[in-house]
């Protein structure tokens, strides 16, 4: 999970956020989880939804394509790509001072979850408590999540 809170000290003389205007010194908070359930941003946000991400454009491929940021849902049909507003998922932050291991740990994942599930189900057993958020440095499940690795019959 991403880091609950996330600060940053506003250095040059103003920011304008929308119609906000942030000072120069101003401190502000943001919370990557808070983002990452926002429902302008995502289509039931609150689902744990793996297929969302097999038909997503990345941001470099959207920004440099004829995208509009209306074109934000996400939608799971295999038939069609979808778009994510950039900052709509934030992981590893965003800007200069975003995480310097976001490429390889992106790749890393996704070439590791891509073997896994391929040759594994993963199932959460039907009597599991539903799982809350704890904030500590970064976002802690309670209870701890039990899933169920099923190997899969691949012929």
């Amino acid at each position: 999970p991403p880091a609950v809170t996330v600060m940053r000290k506003c250095e040059h003389d103003d920011k304008v956020l929308g119609d906000c205007v942030i000072p120069a010194g101003a401190i502000v908070y943001t919370s990557p989880w808070v983002v990452h359930h926002y429902a302008g941003n995502w289509t039931r946000p609150e689902e744990f939804d793996p297929s969302r991400w097999a038909t997503i454009d990345t941001h470099e491929e959207a920004s440099s394509s004829s995208s509009s940021s209306s074109n934000i849902s996400t939608s799971t049909s295999s038939s069609s790509s979808s778009y994510v507003q950039p900052g709509a998922f934030i992981p590893f932050m965003m800007g200069s001072r975003n995480c310097i291991g976001n490429r390889f740990a992106m790749l890393e994942m996704k070439s590791v979850i891509a073997v896994l599930v391929r040759r594994f189900r993963f199932v959460l057993p039907d009597d599991h408590p539903v799982v809350t958020g704890v904030p500590k440095p970064t976002l802690k499940p309670v209870p701890r999540v039990k899933l169920q690795i099923r190997r899969r019959d691949n012929k």
